[in-house]
């Protein structure tokens, strides 16, 4: 399947882990003032406790990219997270709708919506990053999900 990304970036299954012995090569681009501009960047979406095994919106291996993004890392000149960060009783919540069941879809102003189990809320466990997902370099952390 071809993802549109270079081969250096592409995933790949464990047996196949990535194994890069070069940095990445760049191109060094400057704004119109003339100073240097970044030109890779490492976005990385919603990797919390609440969508990992034993999270309350489980995805199957989940936690199986945080390896992975830990070395893809440093490759790269800024890393940004992103995180799920719902208040408690958030309207995507099935528990918001009274006899509403997890994963039904209802019509909101804004369009459809799936109702989903309480996830990530605000200060929660669930909502914190992976324990295991290095975040020291991390500049910039972009929360969703957070108007009711």
């Amino acid at each position: 399947m071809e993802t549109g990304f270079p081969p250096e970036l592409r995933c790949k299954k464990d047996s196949e882990r990535f194994n890069q012995t070069e940095p990445l090569k760049r191109t060094k681009r400057f704004s119109e003032t003339g100073r240097p501009m970044a030109t890779h960047a490492l976005i990385v979406i919603d990797v919390q406790n609440d969508f990992c095994p034993g999270g309350a919106l489980a995805v199957a291996g989940g936690d199986e990219v945080v390896p992975i993004i830990n070395e893809l890392s440093p490759n790269f000149e800024h890393l940004i997270l992103t995180q799920d960060w719902h208040p408690a009783h958030h309207s995507s919540f099935a528990s918001s709708h009274p006899g509403r069941q997890h994963f039904e879809t209802i019509m909101m102003p804004y369009g459809e919506q799936t109702l989903w189990p309480d996830h990530c809320v605000q200060g929660s466990g669930g909502a914190a990053f992976h324990p295991h997902l290095n975040r020291t370099r991390c500049e910039l952390i972009i929360r969703k999900g957070f108007r009711h």
